[in-house]
């Protein structure tokens, strides 16, 4: 079946930001509650989605890309998928410097990535 380049794009971008809902979720969620984890697993489970259906079949819809935006958001992307495994990790180990990480360093990568890839699909 073959998904139109509208429905398609469209689709990551709703998954995109139901992982962004999901990061704010935790973060504000985060000083009330442990289970601040299960939006952040979500966030990143939806994250992985919406890039998975990007390179299998985003090329292939999105054609007139712009190279540099490309590869600006496939490094924040990279970056941010490493740095959220990192502060799981940290989170996990009940590390202090977790909460600091995941607001400061994390949300704004990914943001920038978020909107790289917006600017990239339209």
């Amino acid at each position: 079946m073959r998904i139109g380049n509208f429905l398609l794009t469209d689709f990551v971008v709703i998954c995109m930001t139901g992982a962004l809902i999901c990061y704010l979720a935790a973060m504000f969620l985060a000083p009330k509650t442990q289970k601040h984890w299960v939006c952040a697993v979500t966030g990143f489970a939806l994250d992985m989605y919406a890039t998975y259906l990007m390179e299998t079949y985003g090329r292939e819809f999105v054609s007139n890309f712009s190279h540099t935006i490309l590869y600006l958001h496939t490094a924040l992307a990279a970056t941010a998928i490493i740095l959220f495994l990192t502060i799981a990790f940290l989170g996990v180990k009940r590390h202090s410097k977790h909460p600091m990480l995941a607001k400061y360093i994390f949300l704004p990568v990914w943001l920038a990535s978020y909107i790289s890839g917006i600017i990239l699909i339209y």
